[in-house]
């Protein structure tokens, strides 16, 4: 039932195309205006910018490529106008008999008196962003390049917060998942040139973005609410990244860069992007590749505390006071290393006949991010008078990968085309261990009632007194691989004058593999845990090869301390 009406829908749908073709058909031989809008003073290209024919509903921007093109436009006499922030409005009277018109347009920054300005590259990139965003059919914020590449963003998921709406979660002092409008970010959905990229999350449908790297990007595109033409599963918005393509003539560009982190005092954290472009046979053929290596010490120092309010005795409705309760102290040592790579390549076909505005694009995006982490962490329990150490290692590898095939071609100047096929994955393995630690008689007095800036004054600190408690052994792999294809057909019609738009349809279809592997084991020290702990001395001979041969015995509930210590490792003053 429910197809038989999805069915009479789209039945509906068609007549309605098939009158408004019918009705439109006699300005099928209507003309066009096309031409370049750039600045009179430089000759830059003014992306974005508003262009439309006085009087009627007729109207467009410029292209990435600074050129417009207004179709359905019937033989007689017009005024063009066009604008752009910042610039002053220029108007231009144009007659049409049975050619296409050629109408450029050089605008003038907008003159106000006062001070001398200096309008940067980001500035100007920023309104080239403005004016597409005011142009735009749906809600929708654009970062452009200039503004990306100027500021020093650890990642894209950071470029993208800049974004009024848009916030982002951290992990290691690296903004790595997308808030919009508040909702979380396996809400939200991120494509890269309009493909689907796959969840990295084992757990969810959120999409890690501290791999990709910023320089890779030539814009960013936000869209904050849904559209006939996205996914469905949508509920937040849609973050879109454009990918950078090659300009006119050969360019290379080199970045190095070396970093101080002063927290562990090293001087080993690097960044190097490498990229060549160039555009053959007459600018109709662009190649451009890109390599981004980066590696960044993330660590850090956290301390939490927790505290207890005790009432007065015989009046439990008072306010009573606090006391400090627990203190955990960590040191997080975390190691960032970053890989990119991105191949881009782009056709323009010749205008022919019918045939006009034809392009060919394929791009391919590699980003990976292996996070090395390693924690030693104390708590100081105030109220029971305990200690406890752990410890552990975290290797993290997230990988994705999306090669994206486009193919766009305009019939008769009104029909538009568009084809694309798309292959993404993104995969996640992760490897924990956990080891903990108690200690037997940790203080030299009571902790109870003492602040948490004599916990350490009154800590012991005799690792003959600490025994292994208890270890745990984490891992998770995720694997999602998505396909996607579909055609798109958008049709210029043009009732009178003063009514005109666009119609469109399209298809898509998408498919998606997940895939999990997981497992966990661990053990405590305890009676009924000594096969556990056995299991685990095998397991990790390199920390426990001496016990080996005590397994079954009591003597695996008593190991020291000492067969876990790292003697390379340098707190430095926070323990």
């Amino acid at each position: 039932m429910k197809l038989f009406h999805q069915k009479k829908i789209i039945i509906k749908m068609i007549r309605v195309l098939i009158l408004v073709l019918l009705y439109s058909f006699p300005y099928a031989k209507n003309l066009s205006i096309t031409g370049y809008v750039k600045d009179a003073k430089n000759g830059n290209l003014l992306v974005g910018a508003n262009v439309v024919i006085t009087g009627t509903s007729l109207g467009t921007s410029a292209r990435e490529d600074g050129q417009y093109k207004i179709n359905n436009v019937k033989p007689g006499t017009y005024s063009v106008k066009a604008s752009y922030i910042g610039y002053v409005t220029t108007e231009d009277s144009v007659t049409i008999t049975d050619t296409d018109i050629n109408l450029d347009f050089n605008l003038s920054y907008t003159t106000i008196e006062g001070k001398e300005v200096t309008v940067t590259a980001q500035a100007k990139g920023q309104m080239d962003a403005i004016n597409r965003q005011l142009n735009a059919r749906s809600i929708v914020n654009i970062i452009s390049s200039d503004r990306i590449q100027e500021l020093p963003d650890a990642n894209a998921a950071e470029s993208v917060a800049r974004v009024p709406g848009v916030s982002i979660k951290r992990e290691g002092g690296e903004g790595n998942k997308v808030v919009i409008r508040g909702l979380s970010p396996k809400y939200n959905a991120i494509t890269v040139e309009g493909t689907r990229l796959p969840s990295t999350d084992p757990d969810d449908r959120s999409t890690d973005l501290s791999m990709i790297s910023q320089y890779v990007l030539d814009g960013i595109e936000v869209t904050k609410a849904g559209t006939p033409d996205q996914d469905a599963d949508v509920l937040g918005g849609t973050v879109n990244f454009k990918l950078k393509r090659a300009k006119p003539g050969l360019h290379f560009n080199f970045i190095g860069l070396g970093i101080h982190n002063g927290l562990k005092d090293t001087y080993e954290d690097n960044k190097l992007v490498f990229d060549i472009s160039n555009r053959f046979w007459k600018d109709r053929i662009g190649i451009l590749a890109q390599i981004d290596l980066e590696k960044r010490n993330r660590s850090s120092n956290e301390l939490e505390a927790s505290y207890e309010r005790r009432g007065s005795i015989g009046y439990p409705e008072a306010p009573g006071y606090l006391i400090s309760s627990s203190l955990d102290l960590s040191d997080i040592v975390r190691s960032n290393k970053r890989k990119n790579s991105l191949v881009a390549l782009d056709v323009k076909i010749p205008d022919k006949g019918i045939l006009s505005d034809g392009s060919i694009s394929y791009t391919s995006l590699n980003s990976s991010i292996n996070k090395d982490i390693s924690t030693c962490a104390i708590n100081y329990s105030l109220t029971e008078n305990g200690k406890s150490h752990n410890t552990g290692v975290r290797d993290n590898d997230i990988k994705i990968k999306t090669n994206t095939l486009k193919y766009r071609q305009s019939v008769y100047s009104k029909i538009h085309l568009e084809g694309f096929y798309s292959i993404s994955q993104a995969q996640n393995n992760s490897f924990i261990k956990g080891f903990g630690f108690h200690d037997n008689d940790p203080y030299i007095e009571s902790p109870f009632g003492v602040g948490i800036n004599r916990i350490q004054e009154i800590s012991k600190n005799d690792t003959s007194n600490i025994l292994f408690q208890g270890y745990s052994y984490d891992v998770n792999k995720s694997i999602e691989k998505e396909q996607t294809y579909g055609i798109n057909l958008e049709y210029d019609f043009r009732l009178s004058s003063q009514f005109s738009g666009k119609i469109k349809f399209g298809t898509k279809e998408r498919t998606k593999s997940r895939n999990f592997d997981r497992g966990y084991e661990g053990g405590g020290v305890a009676n009924r845990h000594i096969d556990a702990m056995c299991g685990m001395a095998r397991a990790f001979p390199e920390y426990f090869s001496e016990y080996i041969g005590l397994c079954g015995s009591q003597a695996m509930t008593s190991i020291p301390y000492y067969s876990f210590i790292d003697y390379d490792y340098n707190s430095g003053v926070f323990f």
